[in-house]
């Protein structure tokens, strides 16, 4: 019976690990022609520190922080900036894909 309740435990940490897949600490860079993105993750990948978001096409720079956010069996990241905000779920093969939205001087919500 003690092996059962084992093999459960460890099937349900590797499920739960799964459906919270956060990001190991340390520091990324993403970019594409208009924006290039970059955050330390701290905090065993709760925290997001020196958040830099670089926007080529109106030179602006924004420095943030961010943090790990879970909603129904749901993980992300969130940064809140004085003109938008931007969410994203941890980086599947290499790739990025950045969210903005709720932004203050009418930009359009847009994937990056």
């Amino acid at each position: 019976m003690k092996v059962a309740i084992n093999c459960i435990t460890i099937i349900l940490i590797f499920v739960s690990q799964t459906l919270f897949s956060q990001i190991a600490d340390g520091n990324y860079t993403y970019s594409n022609n208009e924006i290039t993105f970059k955050f330390s993750v701290i905090e065993n990948g709760e925290k997001l520190s020196n958040v830099t978001i670089f926007n080529s096409v109106t030179k602006k720079t924004s420095n943030e922080t961010g943090e790990y956010r879970s909603a129904n069996n749901v993980g992300w990241y969130e940064v809140q900036s004085a003109e938008c905000n931007y969410e994203f779920d941890a980086p599947v093969n290499g790739k990025l894909t950045l969210s903005q939205f709720d932004c203050k001087k009418g930009s359009a919500c847009k994937k990056i």
